[in-house]
């Protein structure tokens, strides 16, 4: 069983289309001769394009590995026995830990048995650098759930398994 999820489709599409307006305002900036204009706009467009690739890469999850990619382009694999914790974080960590205003929830992949800190910095400098994640939705742990035995940990994500 092969399941594909995206990280964040809307967040994706959104960094996308900025990317595309900034990058079709510095082509008119470069028409224009307004040179401060071109590179504010690329600069712009660069920054949204990398958002446009963390939370636009699909994640293929299959009974042997986990694989990130960005159209079809490898970024990170890890196989199922590289894995240490899967987990859930709550991205609004500064909120109640019950709270229902949990912020955006991300299902993570470490390759790191980790503790209560090290999910502390973890929700802090979201999104990871060298860690596969996804948004969360029960589907998403479900499909999970039927390949990974162990428990799925959580950190600040509310209530997760109703």
């Amino acid at each position: 069983m092969t399941s594909k999820f995206r990280i964040h489709t809307f967040k994706y599409l959104i960094a996308a289309g900025t990317s595309a307006v900034s990058l079709g305002m510095a082509v008119l900036m470069f028409y224009l001769h307004e040179w401060r204009g071109v590179v504010m706009f690329l600069l712009v467009a660069c920054l949204f394009a990398w958002i446009a690739v963390l939370y636009g890469a699909v994640i293929t999850i299959d009974r042997d590995e986990i694989r990130m990619s960005f159209w079809g382009i490898p970024i990170r694999k890890n196989t199922w026995n590289e894995i240490k914790e899967v987990g859930v974080v709550g991205t609004n960590i500064f909120r109640a830990e019950k709270g229902k205003y949990t912020g955006s929830r991300y299902i993570y992949f470490s390759t790191e048995p980790m503790d209560e800190n090290e999910r502390f910095r973890l929700a802090m400098k979201w999104p990871p650098g060298k860690m596969i994640y996804l948004l969360y939705t029960r589907e998403r742990v479900d499909r999970i759930q039927a390949i990974w035995d162990n428990e799925i940990s959580s950190y600040h994500a509310g209530d997760i398994f109703f």
